[in-house]
């Protein structure tokens, strides 16, 4: 006996195929290509095999795809990352002329400059909103640490006050057996540790609480990890030539 909801499967496969096609636009998708490449200045390789372009153009293809894929969203890890200025130029066209939003990471200033909008700043472990464009953003950025450098010596100064009523408490505290004593110095310690709290968190604040170091050990002439002899490396051009090291433990 034959399914009788195998039709309504069948149609609701169907529907969402045709959803599909209708959010990317796929019944244009000939002229969209067209048009993507004509905006970012690469109509002259519609017709040129992949693995005869070059790696900029390539790595244009790429954010094309991805943007007439037509998410919401389109996350980018430092996209201006080895293109000439032409690509790069093609790139700024592509982002002003997407619909949705566009999310980049990046150093290039040019790109900051001409396609955004909106800057995310993250220092000290917090993230600041700057709406506004990325020369609004850097002149709100230095009259902010300007504001800040005289607030950080104050605040500096006004720890280390704190830190010698610490101190002076702590000394009195085990020099008596009044409980009073470590009730203060305890609610003056809790104190403390916030404000330094504080002066951490502010995502202004130079702050200095980063510390690494690296173990001493006792070297070993025999103690090699890594040898290298006659390592060589080249592109368009030779890189290295003939180059020979150890690598030593510690």
């Amino acid at each position: 006996m034959a399914d009788e909801s195998a039709p309504e499967d069948i149609y609701d496969r169907y529907q969402s195929c045709l959803d599909e096609m209708e959010s990317v636009d796929a019944y244009n998708y000939d002229s969209n290509i067209h048009k993507e490449l004509a905006v970012a200045g690469l109509s002259h390789i519609a017709e040129v095999s992949v693995n005869r372009i070059s790696g900029g153009e390539y790595k244009l293809l790429s954010i094309i795809r991805s943007m007439l894929m037509k998410p919401q969203l389109l996350v980018m890890d430092e996209p201006d990352v080895f293109l000439d200025f032409e690509n790069l130029v093609g790139l700024m066209k592509l982002i002003n002329d997407y619909d949705g939003t566009v999310l980049a990471i990046t150093h290039n200033r040019l790109l900051l400059s001409q396609c955004f909008d909106k800057v995310l700043h993250l220092e000290n472990q917090k993230l600041q909103q700057f709406p506004g464009s990325y020369a609004e953003y850097s002149r709100a950025m230095l009259e902010t640490k300007l504001e800040m450098h005289e607030l950080t010596s104050r605040f500096d100064d006004f720890i280390a006050e704190q830190r010698v009523l610490v101190e002076k408490m702590r000394k009195e505290a085990t020099e008596t057996t009044d409980s009073k004593k470590g009730k203060q110095l305890r609610a003056r310690s809790s104190y403390l540790d916030r404000i330094i709290a504080m002066r951490e968190d502010y995502p202004f604040l130079e702050t200095d609480r980063y510390d690494f170091s690296f173990p001493e050990t006792e070297e070993a002439s025999d103690d090699i990890l890594i040898t290298i002899n006659d390592y060589s490396l080249s592109f368009d051009r030779e890189i290295l030539k003939d180059v020979n090291f150890e690598v030593r433990r510690g």
